[in-house]
C-alpha cells in the first residue's frame, strides 16, 4: 500500500472513531437502559478501531523510512537521465548548427553556379552545342519555411543547452 493510500484509511478510521464517541455520548446521556448495553459493544469497536489506526501510523512510519531511504537514488538516477538529456541536446544541437550552415553553403553555391551557367550555355550556344544542366537551381522540397522553422528549432535548442 502506498503512503497516501494508508493515509487516507487513518483518516477513515478516525472519523469512525469520531462518529462511535458522539454515538457513546449520545447514549451515556441518554440513560436508556436499552441503549445501556450498546455502552461495551461501542466501546470495544472504538478500541480495535484506535488499535489499527496506531497499527497503520507504524506503518505509515516504515512506509517514510523506506521512501527517505529510497529518494537520494533516485534523484540520482533523475539528475543522470538530465544530463544525458542535456548532451544529446547539445549533439542535437551542434548538428542543427550545421545542417543550417550547409544550407547557407549550399544557397551560396547554387546562386554561383547558375552565376558561372549563364556564360558556359550562352557559350555552348553559339557554338550550336547542347550545354549540359548539372546543376541544381533551388532547394525544391527545402523551402524558406521549413529552414525559419530549423532555425527557430535551433533557437529554442541554444537556449536549453546553454543553460
Amino acid at each position: 500500500m502506498s503512503l497516501r493510500q494508508v493515509k487516507e484509511k487513518i483518516n477513515l478510521i478516525e472519523a469512525a472513531i469520531r462518529e462511535r464517541e458522539k454515538k457513546l455520548s449520545i447514549i451515556e446521556n441518554q440513560k436508556n437502559i436499552e441503549d445501556i448495553v450498546k455502552i461495551p459493544l461501542i466501546k470495544n469497536e472504538i478500541s480495535i478501531l484506535q488499535a489499527e489506526k496506531g497499527r497503520l501510523a507504524e506503518e505509515v512510519e516504515k512506509i517514510k523510512a523506506s521512501l527517505e531511504q529510497a529518494l537520494p537514488e533516485a534523484e540520482r538516477k533523475y539528475l543522470d537521465a538530465c544530463e544525458e538529456q542535456k548532451r544529446v541536446l547539445k549533439k542535437l544541437y551542434e548538428a542543427t548548427e550545421k545542417f543550417l550552415s550547409c544550407i547557407e553553403d549550399l544557397k551560396t553555391s547554387i546562386k554561383t553556379t547558375h552565376y558561372l551557367f549563364i556564360p558556359y550555355k550562352n557559350i555552348s550556344l553559339e557554338l550550336e552545342k547542347a550545354p549540359k544542366n548539372l546543376h541544381i537551381e533551388d532547394l525544391y522540397s527545402l523551402n524558406e519555411k521549413v529552414i525559419a522553422q530549423t532555425r527557430i528549432f535551433y533557437e529554442w535548442l541554444r537556449e536549453r543547452v546553454n543553460k
